[in-house]
């Protein structure tokens, strides 16, 4: 009975140590495959990092242009309102001209036909 544990001993001394090779070896493949992980998101860092650099210059870029955009239309929105503002002025004056010279000019054509009319009657009743 004792060889047999001796036997049996051997053979579960064996069995760890035949596992324990197959566990360094599967550990030696995964630092390998880490270590290859590694070198592989370094080298996508490095080429990834200008592209983020270019990216923001363009942005940066974008929002200057943008904003002259909208300076612009500012600038455009307030030439239109100064040009209606100036429509608006020279009806008002056009209005103010023709009320200040209309009533004068009324008058004086009243005045005008009242006396040709008057002359009228004046020389028809002459010649009568």
């Amino acid at each position: 009975m004792e060889t047999l544990v001796n036997i049996s001993k051997i053979i579960l001394f064996l069995s760890i140590s035949v596992l324990s090779v197959f566990l360094i070896n599967y550990f030696s493949k995964i630092v390998t495959s880490m270590s290859n992980l590694e070198k592989s998101v370094n080298e996508l860092k490095n080429k990834v990092e200008p592209l983020v650099d270019k990216l923001t210059s363009v942005s940066d870029k974008s929002e200057k242009i943008l904003d002259d955009i909208s300076k612009k239309s500012l600038m455009l929105q307030d030439a239109f309102v100064s040009v209606r503002q100036i429509s608006i002025d020279l009806l008002e004056f056009e209005k103010t001209i023709k009320s200040s010279i209309e009533k004068p000019v009324s008058m004086i054509l009243n005045t005008i036909i009242g006396l040709i009319a008057g002359l009228k009657i004046f020389n028809k009743n002459k010649n009568d």
